[in-house]
């Protein structure tokens, strides 16, 4: 269901709000006003957000991703929130936030679900592996992509060299996959090569499967 509109500057502080989000968040509008976005956002859910919303390009497609608000009571109110980045000369432009309320039936993809769907999808992989040879019966694409999501929601660099080691691969393999997967926008490498992170396109897309698999 359609919560309302948010407008915040480029960095994330917020400028301007509907009725209906102070009223889902139980705020009034002038305690809102000036903070940022992470402010009021669970703490959990705080890294990735951050991280999905400084990827999104200027004038692009809008991402998409859930997330919890922390309430005054320190209860929280789950949303899907569509953020696009709107830019305004040489600034960043501001960031305008679509907010919908997550129906309780489908609250089972919580981010904390979407994590252990997402170690279970590892596992498996890991234990296919084992048991089958990784010659026919493994997805390195796919293992390193979780791989990335987990570190990603755990708290952790996607070192390369890690990564490689994770998924049962040897460095210039693994260097050969991340290359690919870069190729394809679902992942950007940073400090020359060595740490990965996903794209705001490869993020919706591991966020789609793990719902799915949720």
């Amino acid at each position: 269901m359609l919560i309302g509109h948010s407008v915040s500057d480029g960095d994330g502080r917020i400028i301007a709000l509907d009725s209906a989000v102070c009223d889902a968040l139980q705020r009034p509008r002038r305690e809102i006003i000036g903070k940022s976005y992470l402010d009021i956002t669970h703490h959990a859910d705080r890294r990735r957000n951050a991280l999905l919303v400084d990827r999104i390009p200027s004038d692009g497609a809008p991402i998409w991703f859930r997330k919890r608000y922390l309430l005054p009571d320190s209860d929280t109110v789950e949303t899907d929130v569509h953020v696009s980045r709107i830019s305004a000369g040489s600034d960043t432009g501001h960031l305008i936030g679509t907010l919908y309320l997550v129906a309780p039936q489908e609250q089972r993809f919580a981010p904390v679900t979407l994590w252990r769907a997402a170690r279970q999808l590892a596992l498996l992989n890991e234990i296919r592996r084992d048991l089958l040879g990784s010659d026919l019966f493994s997805d390195y694409a796919m293992s390193i992509l979780l791989q990335i999501y987990l570190d990603e929601a755990e708290g952790r660099h996607s070192d390369a060299a890690t990564l490689a080691g994770l998924v049962g691969l040897p460095p210039s393999v693994a260097t050969r996959w991340l290359r690919a997967l870069e190729q394809k926008e679902l992942i950007e490498l940073l400090e020359h090569d060595t740490v990965a992170q996903l794209t705001s396109i490869g993020a919706q897309k591991i966020l789609g499967l793990l719902t799915a698999a949720g």
